[in-house]
């Protein structure tokens, strides 16, 4: 958990730290904490909780997500930048205060109970990791089974963090609260380590109680099987599908709200449909485990065309809820994630490779997050949010393909933290004829980087994709009433912003408005550019471009009230920009 603040590193004084040092010191050999600065630790096979510049850091999202006011919740006092030991902190709990039940532990600090995190052992058992030294720090000798084993309480116990005044964690069953989809893995939290989570425990069929703190007993608990499947509840069921099995049959076979755990390993999917996997129900989720580098891989067999694609059976339908999480998608002639007409859904945590035309696709659709997935090699776009409305697309790296980041004809769109590199255009806002929607407003481009973007064009060149010069930033070809501030844009050899009218860039194509007459408005008008910082951009242009040279960090030739404001150029056109 890096970057805690410094008024937490000052928190630790005097004899208190000192006592509590040698507390953490007796037990470190012990337990392990989530990173011990070297990659060791939870971290090893959870890295989706490992924070980063362009990903936000851990702590700040628990104090976000979470409500979390406590600094010492979570770390030690003394503790600065140092990740907590897994089960314990200042004020006693650690990580397994909340990824884990109370099973009798009083913290030698606070006084108050303590998790062992037994609960984490039994599902971690239940998935295969039974060998100690898997978690625990190697050369530990306190890494056997508890005896006597602590009692396992069930899954509507409240864990020690819950029901505090310094977080709004209340509800151990409740998937909202508990998955926060910090890891590529999650589906929840399994407090009592029996293999289900949330709603899908029995338990959690009567309202969470706080269940006082049990005496350990002498018998070991036996974990319940997690089978292929588990009975409903509430409508909903688990589904494993485990390597040479069909992901599709699962799906198939799936009720509406089923979650659908897929086991690491290669998927090939022979069934004969143009997709691999095609979902039209409600409320699928589509879970990718990983262990270590082990991941479920979706490859393409002859004849398919998409990877995942998501769409209502019927015209006029709509596809209510949908996530897909820690999957490989790769080598399709097509897509490889699509949603169409869906609302309520996640595309988290992927990786897309190598799917030629477009990498990750939700068009159509609404009330969507994509986040944290990695996309390269399309000849389209990496990703494209095509009408649809209200999507947030957060914390991705798109590189190597056309355009990185697309989004097109769409409205409510919030694009923040993103990462574009090594495409032809890196961020494209444009306008398309043809479409659904005819119009485009409120975009919020903020936060992202945006550099070295001078790929050569591999799109077919009667496509409109092929018409687009190498080396540029962000593209803003047509949209209106949008915001692009506090990016970071560099190493673009054409343009580091261009804000352009739609029909001056077709024109002299196949594309041209004059034999094409557009269905949409297309000048840029009232676009704002606000509070980047540009770096060398402008310095190689495309050879023979017509507009070769404007080539500099910011362009804007065409439309109306589009505004410069408080930006740092490193470059400049002998026109000026038109200010706010």
């Amino acid at each position: 958990m890096r970057g805690i603040t410094g008024k937490c590193r000052r928190a630790a004084i005097g004899a208190l730290a000192v006592a509590a040092a040698a507390i953490w010191v007796a037990r470190a050999d012990a337990y392990p904490s989530y990173d011990d600065g070297v990659g060791n630790g939870c971290v090893q096979c959870h890295t989706g909780f490992q924070g980063g510049p362009s990903v936000g850091t851990l702590h700040l999202r628990h104090q976000n997500d979470f409500g979390i006011t406590s600094c010492t919740l979570c770390h030690q006092l003394f503790g600065g930048d140092t990740p907590v030991l897994t089960y314990y902190s200042a004020q006693g709990y650690g990580c397994s205060g909340c990824h884990a039940q109370d099973y009798g532990h009083t913290s030698l600090l606070s006084g108050q109970p303590k998790a062992t995190g037994y609960g984490l052992r039994l599902y971690h058992a239940s998935e295969g990791v039974t060998a100690c030294v898997t978690c625990h720090f190697p050369g530990s000798g306190v890494t056997g089974e508890p005896d006597p084993a602590p009692a396992v309480l069930p899954e509507t116990s409240l864990p020690p963090y819950y029901g505090l005044a310094n977080n709004n964690l209340t509800d151990p069953c409740s998937s909202t609260q508990e998955d926060m989809s910090y890891d590529a893995d999650a589906v929840g939290l399994d407090n009592d380590g029996n293999g289900l989570v949330d709603g899908l425990d029995p338990a959690c069929a009567a309202p969470p109680v706080d269940t006082p703190t049990p005496t350990p007993t002498s018998s070991a608990p036996t974990p319940t099987p997690t089978g292929t499947s588990t009975p409903a509840m509430s409508g909903k069921r688990l589904i494993k599908v485990f390597p040479g099995s069909s992901i599709q049959a699962a799906v198939d076979a799936a009720a509406p709200g089923t979650t659908i755990v897929v086991m690491p390993g290669l998927y090939e999917e022979t069934h004969g449909g143009q997709n691999a996997v095609s979902v039209r129900k409600d409320g699928i989720r589509l879970i990718g485990r990983k262990y270590g580098h082990d991941r479920v891989v979706l490859k393409a067999v002859p004849g398919q065309k998409n990877g995942v694609v998501v769409e209502p059976s019927a015209p006029g339908g709509r596809i209510d809820g949908f996530t897909i999480r820690g999957f490989v998608i790769r080598d399709f002639p097509k897509n490889g994630i699509v949603t169409r007409y869906v609302d309520n859904f996640r595309i988290q945590g992927n990786e897309s490779i190598d799917n030629k035309e477009n990498g990750i696709w939700p068009t159509l659709s609404a009330k969507g997050l994509v986040s944290r997935n990695v996309s390269y090699g399309s000849d389209d776009s990496a990703m494209w949010v095509e009408t649809s409305v209200n999507v947030r697309v957060v914390n991705n790296v798109l590189h190597t393909s056309v355009t990185g980041l697309e989004v097109s004809n769409s409205d409510d769109i919030l694009l923040r933290g993103n990462e574009a590199y090594n495409n032809t255009v890196g961020i494209g806002l444009y306008m398309q004829p043809g479409l659904e929607r005819k119009q485009s407003n409120r975009w919020h481009v903020t936060r992202n980087h945006v550099y070295d973007n001078n790929r050569a064009n591999t799109a077919p060149p009667s496509s409109m994709a092929g018409a687009l010069p190498t080396g540029g930033g962000v593209l803003l070809l047509g949209p209106d009433s949008n915001l692009v501030e506090n990016n970071l844009i560099e190493n673009n050899g054409f343009y580091g912003v261009a804000v352009v009218d739609y029909c001056l860039v077709v024109d002299g194509t196949a594309f041209n408005c004059v034999d094409n007459v557009p269905d949409f408005d297309p000048s840029p008008d009232n676009n704002r550019i606000k509070s980047n910082r540009f770096v060398n951009n402008g310095t190689s242009p495309p050879i023979g471009h017509p507009f070769a040279f404007l080539a500099n960090d910011a362009i804007a030739f065409g439309g109306s009230g589009n505004c410069f404001e408080d930006n740092i150029l490193s470059t400049s056109f002998p026109n000026p920009l038109p200010g706010c």
